[in-house]
């Protein structure tokens, strides 16, 4: 598997011509960037496929123009898609990354996110910086998944090992063993009481 930095790029097909020179000079620069037409094979199930390349992607870059910026279509499921993995990671943590590839508007649900404006002349060196911050921060941690909402954090529950496993299941045997023992040794105490008091005499040997 390559360790480069994975870059999912979402765009409406009205601004494929402006999209594939972005495309083509991460990869240039050194990045996994996916695109539909470039990895798409024939005969694939697209849907599957787009949705383990977004799960797969360590940002997501979503390309704005005036044409596609409020545009109906697949494009919406990939933002939800997107959205949703977003709130998997940390409040810190830059995954989704609105691209304006001119000026247009940055649709409502989305406008909390710092947009990067491709058109100007710094949209390049402000996309690439970003970039390389959250990958360092990544790598700092030890390239460990992060997963965690800060807000509303549930730890998962961590795996036991094979002979924390097993001991912890002999000790659930051996307490339903000593339960069941008890409950048949109680019915059998009362009888040996009740029937020592009447007889006068004892069980005890």
């Amino acid at each position: 598997m390559s360790d480069k930095v994975k870059i999912f790029i979402s765009y409406a097909r009205v601004d494929q011509d402006k999209v594939l020179p972005l495309y083509q000079r991460l990869k240039d620069e050194g990045f996994d960037p996916w695109i539909d037409r470039e990895h798409l094979l024939p005969g694939v199930r697209w849907r599957v496929a787009i949705e383990q390349a977004m799960r797969d992607s360590d940002f997501f870059l979503l390309c704005l123009s005036a044409q596609s910026s409020n545009r109906r279509g697949f494009i919406q499921r990939e933002i939800n898609t997107a959205l949703d993995l977003w709130e998997e990671r940390l409040q810190d943590d830059i995954y989704f990354i609105p691209l304006r590839l001119e000026e247009c508007d940055i649709p409502a649900r989305v406008d909390e996110f710092q947009c990067v404006n491709w058109f100007e002349a710094d949209g390049w060196d402000r996309l690439l910086k970003a970039l390389h911050y959250q990958a360092e921060n990544s790598a700092k941690a030890g390239n460990q998944p992060r997963r965690c909402q800060s807000l509303n954090l549930r730890e998962p529950r961590r795996r036991q090992r094979p002979n924390q496993l097993l001991s912890s299941q002999n000790q659930s045997r051996n307490q339903r063993a000593l339960l069941h023992r008890d409950r048949n040794r109680k019915p059998f105490r009362r009888f040996r009481n009740r029937f020592e008091s009447n007889q006068g005499c004892s069980f005890r040997r």
